[in-house]
């Protein structure tokens, strides 16, 4: 399972949304997203942990468009066993960097 967290400050104090998982997350979590129409980034099917107070869950909404963007990169990191991360835009957090990591940040959670 996914996890999220939200920093108000990370990375040169800009506001970051930060992804972690594991090889095997991110494969089953491409396989989510794939084919979607829409989703929320933070689906409980998918999201072990979510720390993202103070935003509103409306803030996750993905477009078909962003479900296949992210499904990519998190195929990209889930054929990895190395660690790694990648960015990724949403236009419902347009504010702020989502970073998606594999054996990067587990300290942080």
């Amino acid at each position: 399972m996914l996890r999220i967290k939200y920093f108000d400050a990370f990375k040169g104090e800009n506001p970051f949304l930060v992804i972690l998982g594991n090889p095997d997350v991110f494969l089953a979590a491409h396989d989510f997203f794939m084919n979607k129409r829409e989703a929320y980034l933070n689906d409980p099917l998918i999201t072990g942990y979510s720390e993202i107070a103070p935003l509103s869950r409306f803030r996750f909404y993905l477009t078909a468009e962003e479900c296949k963007q992210i499904a990519e990169h998190f195929k990209h990191l889930g054929e990895s066993d190395e660690p790694g991360h990648i960015y990724f835009d949403t236009a419902a957090l347009e504010d702020i960097e989502v970073l998606i990591s594999q054996g990067e940040y587990d300290h942080l959670f």
